[in-house]
């Protein structure tokens, strides 16, 4: 599993690099007074290391002369990968765990949160290396491997993107997007998150476990690649199922559906959509041929290619189409559970010519002035239970919002200084944002006045205003002239 003789061999033959790193990091150490701008640099250098360690100890693999040599070795493959592993591992922890410990000692940090930071740190820092070492190996040339490295440490983040336009664009009321998961799909992103985290104290028990699944999947993926792996493969073309064509047909697909988001608010106009859109989806399709030539080094043209990204295209919008008549797949009305112990809050600039304005400026005593409605129903905690009819009142004006979202945006959107915001009451803190269609009837808003945990609040020029449960203003604060 280990070779004592082959690890020696990599410290031999890359000594020079070894120092390199380590003259870096006694630099970093001695040269920065502030523990925590070491620490940055130290992470910097961790992340470049943990990518340039694979490319170099593994690159033989994709020369096939080094590869003739070096598999012929009476030295098992088991053996070189695991050797080859651990010194990539040892180059890139060892330096950014000292800088971690020193850091922590400098700022009082307790044995015990240190030493759970040091192993936290390790596990990542080693799904780092197998991750990308797994991804390096996926190609059959050098080149093509450092693209595979670049493009599936970017996935996650398209793959964020993609759905954030999704929901933003097809769901009404979404303004908190949980995609925290995707956080755990990409090593690099738990390795900064934690070293951002050890400042605050705080260590990721869910990254090391996620590290470990990566780690453990990865060994079982490099197994099959490396210790299994055809020296014939070597400088020639990647065309393994992960490689090409597969990964250039997953960055169109989620381009494409990003792209198709834009239109999605009139979905009637899509000639006019896809006039607008025309250079950049030209543009899409020229860089998805481009990609091509660099998969098969060869300039040519192939009928497919077009139809692939026709049919790509039309089945992008198929999905927008999907997503806009079914109402986001029916997440605008199940993101947040509208029920009695939700936390809400109501923005309204009141309209001069409603029925409420009127009433609430003879209480005032001026119809010449400026009326904004706030209310503040239930708790952040969740824990206070609205009355029946309030809640009514809520999902009512709710509806009202998905309604309009889905049947005339342009005029949803022109109701942005009007809002209702819910916290729903599933221990996650979800929240929907809305725009009002309307003004608050005067029944509504006396309704509301009447919970207990009901806050209502009126504000205009000349002061701030109380409703009580009787539908009538008390002051509470009352500007000077």
């Amino acid at each position: 599993m280990f070779s004592k003789e082959y690890f020696n061999y990599l410290m031999r033959s890359k000594k020079y690099l070894l120092l390199f790193i380590g003259l870096i990091t006694i630099l970093n150490l001695l040269g920065n007074k502030e523990p925590s701008l070491s620490m940055i640099i130290s992470s910097m250098i961790a992340i470049v290391t943990a990518y340039g360690m694979p490319l170099i100890v593994f690159y033989f693999v994709h020369d096939r002369k080094a590869a003739d040599t070096f598999f012929s070795i009476p030295v098992s493959r088991n053996a070189v990968l695991y050797s080859s592993l651990l010194f990539c591992i040892v180059c890139t922890a060892v330096p950014y765990l000292i800088s971690a410990v020193i850091f922590g000692l400098s700022k009082s940090f307790d044995v015990l949160l240190i030493l759970s930071y040091v192993v936290i740190g390790l596990l990542i820092i080693c799904a780092l290396v197998i991750f990308n070492t797994m991804i390096y190996l996926l190609a059959n040339n050098a080149i093509d491997g450092v693209i595979m490295l670049g493009a599936y440490t970017v996935l996650p983040l398209s793959v964020f993107i993609c759905i954030n336009s999704f929901l933003l664009s097809f769901v009404c009321g979404v303004v908190d997007i949980p995609l925290e998961f995707l956080g755990y799909c990409s090593p690099l992103y738990m390795f900064v998150s934690a070293a951002l985290k050890y400042g605050d104290k705080q260590s990721d028990l869910i990254s090391a476990i996620f590290s470990l699944l990566i780690s453990v999947a990865g060994l079982f993926v490099l197994k099959k690649q490396f210790v299994e792996r055809q020296v014939e493969r070597a400088s020639t073309t990647s065309d393994g199922f992960f490689t090409y064509p597969f990964i250039i047909a997953v960055y169109v697909m989620l381009s494409l559906i990003s792209f198709a988001s834009f239109f999605s608010y009139d979905y009637s106009s899509l000639f006019r959509y896809l006039s607008d859109y025309f250079f950049v989806y030209l543009l899409l399709f020229a860089v998805f041929v481009a990609a091509h030539f660099i998969y098969r080094r060869k300039l040519y043209f192939d009928y497919r290619l077009p139809a692939y990204f026709i049919t790509a295209m039309a089945v992008s919008l198929i999905f927008a189409f999907a997503a806009r008549g079914s109402r986001g797949f029916g997440i605008s009305e199940s993101y947040v559970k509208n029920d009695r112990y939700a936390f809400y809050t109501l923005n309204e600039w009141c309209e001069s010519d409603s029925e409420t304005y009127q009433y609430l400026s003879r209480q005032i005593g001026s119809d010449e002035t400026y009326i904004s409605i706030y209310v503040d129903a239930g708790n952040e905690n969740r824990t206070a239970e609205l009355n029946e009819e309030t809640a009514i009142v809520f999902e009512k004006l709710r509806q009202e919002a998905i309604n309009s979202y889905y049947s005339d945006y342009e005029s949803y959107k022109t109701r942005d200084s009007s809002n209702l915001n819910i916290t729903a009451n599933d221990g996650r803190r979800r929240s929907s944002y809305f725009y009002q269609t309307r003004p608050i009837t005067l029944e509504e808003l006396t309704t509301l006045a009447k919970d207990k945990n009901c806050y209502v609040v009126i504000n205009c020029e000349l002061g701030d205003y109380v409703m009580d449960p009787n539908g009538q203003l008390k002051a509470t604060n009352i500007y000077a002239n």
